[in-house]
């Protein structure tokens, strides 16, 4: 996952050497920084998306409102992805029964892979799944919260970040970046 960004355009040239022998150092340098782009990523996010929630009050319109942001886009790879996958054979297909096909559909559909040990047709979009589980811990915190049970919602936060932060570290910073100090308006 360190050089997550790097597999975007580079991944077969590093995988196969074809970058030459002074690539693979320097693609690593980049990928160091490119971790820090994802954890800073993950601080902003954390800060905007409770901003966002608390700016808009309504948790079911905020999650609508997500999903109709993120879900048109990543639909629109993964649903060829799966076509050219299953016709082709690439990796996810080649190693599960066929039957299995329609659960990593929905699963991945669902931002599943990342959060949890299931296959991922488009593994660059781990963060998906880390984003989703953070809409939804501060979706139940504010709406603790609101309803008067602040310790409730703390202790949602701290079960969240130690359910998650075992399979992405970085997922900490969502919650440094929620935890940013704001004015009170």
């Amino acid at each position: 996952r360190d050089r997550t960004w790097v597999y975007h355009i580079f991944a077969v040239g590093i995988d196969t050497g074809t970058w030459g022998a002074q690539w693979p150092e320097i693609f690593a340098w980049f990928g160091a920084v490119g971790r820090y782009g994802v954890e800073l990523f993950f601080m902003i996010s954390g800060y905007l998306i409770t901003d966002t929630l608390a700016r808009k009050g309504d948790v079911r319109s905020f999650l609508i409102d997500r999903a109709i942001r993120l879900h048109p886009a990543f639909l629109g790879v993964v649903v060829p992805m799966f076509g050219v996958g299953m016709l082709f054979g690439l990796e996810m297909f080649g190693h599960a029964p066929t039957w299995s096909w329609p659960l990593h559909f929905i699963s991945n559909v669902l931002f599943l892979p990342g959060v949890f040990d299931l296959p991922a047709v488009l593994p660059v979009a781990w963060t998906l799944s880390f984003e989703l589980a953070f809409y939804l811990t501060a979706a139940g915190a504010l709406t603790l919260t609101r309803r008067g049970y602040r310790a409730a919602a703390f202790a949602v936060c701290i079960v969240s970040g130690f359910l998650l932060f075992p399979r992405a570290p970085g997922v900490i910073f969502f919650f440094v970046g929620a935890a940013a100090d704001r004015p009170e308006e």
